[in-house]
This record gives structure tokens, sequence and C-alpha cells, in this order.
């Protein structure tokens, strides 16, 4: 994994300075001038967004190092995985994932799913919600639904995912059945250490 100090740090349009905790006390920290519509970090701190090139202002990259990676299509969500690199869900449902070959060649690879949202957890785990909201693992190289639906997700770091409906609904995956959780959101997201946040939907 590259570790280059600007890297793919530079693009964050904030970041929560304490966040170790649901009730840790912090403040809201712009970062860097770049807009973005979508960003991601690994549990290592490699943090990827989806970009908007400063002359058409549109999203259609990524930020990769200290330039940008172009994708093919245009991107409209995205998750990292263990070593760095970036899962990338465009909005035609297409899904990519940047791969290092073993001759060290780096580039995109499609994902034979059609997605709208997609997360990596700590241990590695990747979910996804294909174009009908259904839930999927991916096993072996292979999507596996598991029932139940959603429309953005998160996983924690024992690779079991949390999702929220259309409606709102927040739910978390047992191993074995959903439970849901009280309150409602718009998107959510769990770090490395197990602490879920979301963006809930009451302005406070």
């Amino acid at each position: 994994m590259r570790t280059s100090s600007f890297a793919r740090t530079v693009a964050a349009l904030a970041v929560l300075a304490t966040a170790r905790s649901a009730h840790a006390q912090g403040s809201w920290l712009p970062y860097g001038t770049l807009g973005a519509s979508d960003i991601a970090v690994s549990p290592a701190g490699v943090v990827w967004l989806i970009g908007r090139e400063p002359r058409s202002m549109r999203s259609t990259l990524v930020l990769g190092e200290t330039g940008f990676v172009t994708p093919h299509g245009s991107p409209a969500r995205v998750a990292v995985d263990l070593n760095g690199f970036p899962w990338l869900v465009n909005s035609d449902g297409s899904v990519w994932h940047w791969v290092r070959n073993s001759t060290g060649k780096e580039d995109w690879v499609q994902s034979p799913l059609k997605a709208i949202d997609i997360a990596v957890g700590a241990n590695g785990a990747v979910w996804a919600i294909d174009t009908d909201q259904r839930i999927a693992q991916l096993r072996n190289g292979a999507w596996e639904p598991i029932g139940g639906a959603g429309v953005r997700i998160a996983v924690d770091p024992s690779g079991n995912p949390w999702v929220v409906s259309a409606a709102g609904q927040v739910s978390h995956w047992t191993g074995n059945a959903w439970a849901r959780l009280p309150g409602s959101a718009t998107d959510i997201t769990v770090a490395p250490d197990g602490t879920v946040f979301i963006l809930g939907t009451t302005p406070v």
C-alpha cells in the first residue's frame, strides 16, 4: 500500500477532530478546497473521494496519491479496501475495483454486480446494495444476496452490514437476521473500532 503523506488525504471537505466514540467532543475542521460528492477512508487512514474536475466541476474523477485517477464512467459512491484501493459505484450502477496485478500494474477491474452503494469492513468484508435495493456480500469473487433491502450500507469490524432503507430505517445484520434500530437516517458509516455514525433526519 502506498502511503504518501499528501497521498490520498488532501481532499476531505471536513473531518471530525475527535471521533473515538459516538459522544466524542470534537469540532468540524475544513480541510482543503476541493469539492467532493462522496468520501471513504480505509482502516489504515487512506482517504479516497469522488472529486470535481476544477475546470468542468463534473463528478468524474477519483483522487489517488497526489493526482487524479480517471475511472470508467461517472462515479457516484466510493469505498476503500484493506490495501488502500477503492471500490467504485458509477451512476449507471457499474461496480469497479482498483487493483494491482502480479506485475505491479494498477488498473480498474469491473465487477459483475450492478449497485447503488458499496462498503468495506475493517476485516475486509465487502458488501453492496444492488440496483433492486437487495443486499449482497462478495464471497470468493461472487455476490451472494442475504435478503433485506436498503439504499445505503456500511460494514462493521465483524463484517456485518448496517443499512439505511429508502424510508430512512436503520437496521443491523446480526449474522442470521436483521435487527432494526430506533431513529432514522439518510446515510451511515462504521469506524474500524465499531463506532457507528449516521446522518440523521432531524436538524440539530
